[in-house]
């Protein structure tokens, strides 16, 4: 069964898309690490902070991604320390350099029609949070009529 990232190569009307952080002091309670008005396909992201109690949401046109509280704390203790179907684990969990990963990689990227938001919300008892690093990729739709035929032709 093919997913959309196999055929984008086939396809018009999209391009690359994402955003990269480094060594970021977070002093409020939360911050947007993506704030993208657009349509795309969320293809992964990945996020490392000083916090194992660190809150990653992920919002899709206003409506977030689970109920799951994406911490690296909960995603150990559920041992998901490697990929799953899902696309949600914890490859790092290093509390003596207080380095934690959240990782978030779908077997298919993750559809959204207007709006995608990743936010990082800090834990009560951490002073100041800091993202050691942020990545995320996505497929921005640039010309839906041009994709959207695209994707036609090619179930003729």
């Amino acid at each position: 069964m093919t997913n959309i990232m196999d055929n984008l190569p086939l396809l018009k009307g999209w391009e690359h898309s994402g955003s990269k952080q480094k060594n970021v002091k977070v002093t409020e309670k939360k911050k947007d690490l993506v704030d993208a008005q657009e349509k795309g396909y969320l293809a992964w992201s990945i996020c490392s902070t000083n916090d194992a109690d660190a809150e990653l949401v992920f919002e899709a046109d206003g409506k977030p991604l689970t109920e799951i509280i994406l911490t690296a704390r909960d995603l150990c203790a559920l041992g998901l320390i490697l990929p799953t179907p899902l696309g949600l684990f914890c490859p790092l969990f290093d509390v003596i350099n207080e380095n934690f990963i959240i990782a978030f990689m779908p077997s298919a990227p993750w559809p959204y029609a207007e709006s995608l938001k990743i936010t990082l919300r800090a834990a009560e008892k951490k002073a100041i949070l800091t993202v050691h690093g942020f990545e995320h990729k996505s497929i921005k739709i640039t010309n839906e009529a041009l994709f959207k035929q695209g994707l036609k032709d090619l179930s003729k």
